[in-house]
């Protein structure tokens, strides 16, 4: 039987290329598995929906009530 021999060129170009396309890939994954499983409530609204009782009270979201603020103020 005669053995056949397969040299592999693979150049430093195209494993650049492999590597930010899997880098790539494996990033939108990643943000894609985070949204998927969030499973936080996002607002009053859906969690009257889920609950099926009216929110009594209701804390805003500091980043947006101190939008524009500085300490001095």
């Amino acid at each position: 039987m005669d053995r056949v021999s397969v040299s592999v060129d693979i150049s430093t170009r195209n494993i650049i290329l492999i590597s930010v396309l899997l880098g790539v890939v494996l990033a939108a994954l990643v943000v894609f598995v985070k949204y998927a499983l969030d499973n936080t409530v996002k607002d009053r609204e859906t969690l009257e929906n889920i609950t099926g009782s009216a929110v009594i009270a209701y804390i805003e979201d500091v980043k947006e009530v101190n939008r524009g603020r500085t300490l001095a103020d």
